[in-house]
């Protein structure tokens, strides 16, 4: 069997560093018959999360037309059994349709991997995006989600071809933690990511400020500017030199830092976020926000919850939460443990990647088809 394996990979995104994790994995772990060929579809580049539909989409259709004539060449050549395509939703849907329909003319099964969590919201908002999801959901040959409640939505279609496969973790990242030697800070908050709103940087800094011994650590870019409009607000978390930003830092550098103290990560919006992943194999007490698979990961539902998850855009319980942690160190720390449990038993790279070895060889092999 031949996979075309159809994803962005030139961006520090999770879509991008999953398809690096498992492209890393075929080629050290072959498969006896099975082929793998990467096809990047690099488009778009980040024009900022204000960026209005009317720059987007001319941009989108430029790039979306060189990805899809490439497609078509590579197509004819390689001769692919199943093309799986990873894909973030939005305007990519467009795209992702075309190629869908490109593969059934040709006689091609299709794998749509949607990586986002935002499935039960389009739904509810029954929008363009929703309308647009369902003609691509209803020509794939198979549907990967990353969690149970986008599974539930889809499901509401009435397809029987949708599996829940999460994201693994990097075998890389598991080495990298097990060799950093770095002591757990009480006084130490870690973020990383992103400095935006949309990654709850605002509700992040309003809880660091009630507490007078904490120090912040930022691990990411600021492409916004927004750490200078944060000193005007917090001047005194900044002259006591609380706040540590260290912009974008090797995955080393970073994995060492995260279990240096308690990891917070108030996002408003994810979908499978790897660095709760790797916050998890650092064992260290985690709290976040809970959007997208975050309640999943943790499994906050369960007797064993392995972090705290809080509402979005919510000071006040990020500042309970952090709270209950220093209150409660013991029990704190038995959640990390459990985390590190967990990301090894569930997310582990073998695991996941013969489940998706498995859905291209069910989808190969079933006559049924989606129209």
């Amino acid at each position: 069997m031949k996979v075309l394996f159809c994803t962005p990979t030139a961006s520090t995104s999770g879509i991008a560093k999953c398809a690096s994790y498992l492209m890393d994995y075929f080629i050290a772990n072959p498969y006896a018959g099975f082929d793998i060929e990467l096809f990047p579809m690099d488009s778009i580049k980040y024009l900022g999360e204000n960026a209005s539909l009317y720059k987007r989409i001319p941009l989108g259709i430029r790039a979306y037309t060189k990805v899809i004539l490439r497609l078509k060449q590579t197509l004819k050549i390689s001769r692919p059994d199943i093309v799986h395509i990873n894909s973030s939703a939005s305007l990519g849907l467009i795209r992702d349709y075309i190629i869908l329909w490109l593969c059934k003319k040709n006689g091609i099964r299709t794998c749509m991997h949607f990586h986002f969590g935002r499935i039960p919201e389009i739904c509810r908002q029954n929008n363009w995006e929703w309308r647009l999801m369902k003609r691509v959901v209803k020509k794939s040959d198979k549907i990967i989600v990353m969690n149970d409640t986008c599974y539930d939505s889809l499901s509401t279609l009435g397809l029987k071809n949708i599996c829940n496969i999460p994201n693994p973790l990097s075998p890389k990242v598991i080495e990298i933690a097990n060799q950093a030697n770095s002591a757990l800070n009480w006084n130490n908050v870690i973020f990383v990511g992103h400095v935006l709103p949309t990654k709850g940087i605002y509700e992040l800094f309003e809880a660091v400020s009630h507490f007078n011994k904490i120090n912040l650590y930022i691990i990411g870019q600021d492409p916004l500017g927004i750490l200078p409009k944060l000193e005007k607000i917090y001047p005194e978390l900044f002259s006591q030199g609380r706040v540590h930003v260290t912009g974008h830092i090797p995955q080393k550098e970073a994995i060492a830092m995260m279990k240096k103290g308690l990891f917070v990560f108030p996002s408003h919006t994810e979908g499978f976020p790897n660095v709760i992943l790797e916050s998890m194999v650092c064992g260290s007490p985690i709290i976040a926000s809970s959007v997208g698979s975050i309640p999943e990961m943790l499994d906050i539902n369960s007797n064993f919850q392995c972090g705290i998850c809080v509402p979005p855009k919510n000071s006040q319980s990020l500042i309970n939460a952090i709270e209950w942690v220093y209150n409660n160190r013991g029990a704190a720390l038995e959640m990390g443990a459990l985390a590190k449990k967990r990301v090894f038993d569930k997310y582990n790279i073998n695991i996941v990647a013969k489940r998706l070895v498995d859905t291209w060889y069910s989808a190969v092999s079933n006559t049924t088809n989606n129209q």
